[in-house]
């Protein structure tokens, strides 16, 4: 602020700090202080974004970038992993103390029936659908090729749910196959901006 003095010349206003270099390190940090107390309104509109993202998630008609398509597949592997631990180590061998018609399991016996690392599965393919549907729109490509994966998707359900039934070599090797022109487009930078 500038204040005229009784002889007509400015004065300017004393400064807090006698030394500059102190007034500019508190506007820094006032200014990069955040405000701990948040109105609704700024609630409302977080709350907004976060349930946008999580819609963005399951949506088929956007595109997704590389580096969005793999922090899927990760975090997706955590959490089919988490859901296959706690149904292992908690759920399974209590579940005659549930109800006393169930059988209690050992961790590893096969168990008939729905499991919960079998509904996260479920979950996680639907995710990963969408995401690789995403990923080829950004490749200007169909959403027809997610069926390329088809093959693959069957292999692994048989694989890990159904570990009876034996898969012949040949059965692998084609669905591996059909599966690598999709990688590489799920891979490689799209057309888009990546």
């Amino acid at each position: 602020m500038i204040a005229l003095t009784v002889a007509g010349r400015r004065r300017q206003k004393p400064e807090l700090f006698p030394y500059k270099w102190i007034n500019q390190q508190i506007l820094q940090d006032i200014s990069k202080t955040e405000i701990l107390y948040d109105s609704p309104l700024d609630t409302r509109k977080q709350t907004k974004a976060k349930m946008s993202k999580i819609r963005k998630l399951f949506s088929f008609s956007q595109t997704a970038k590389r580096a969005e398509f793999l922090q899927v597949i990760a975090i997706s592997m955590g959490l089919w992993l988490l859901a296959a631990y706690v149904d292992e180590v908690f759920l399974a061998p209590n579940l005659c103390l549930i109800n006393e018609n169930w059988e209690c399991y050992l961790p590893g016996q096969v168990r008939d029936g729905l499991t919960l690392d079998m509904l996260m599965f479920a979950f996680i393919l639907v995710l990963l659908i969408a995401v690789i549907i995403r990923r080829l729109n950004s490749h200007k490509r169909s959403p027809l090729y997610t069926m390329m994966a088809v093959p693959l998707i069957c292999l692994l359900i048989i694989f890990l749910y159904f570990p009876e039934m034996e898969l012949a070599t040949w059965q692998t090797i084609v669905s591996t196959l059909l599966f690598l022109p999709l990688l590489y487009w799920l891979l490689v930078g799209g057309k888009s901006a990546d």
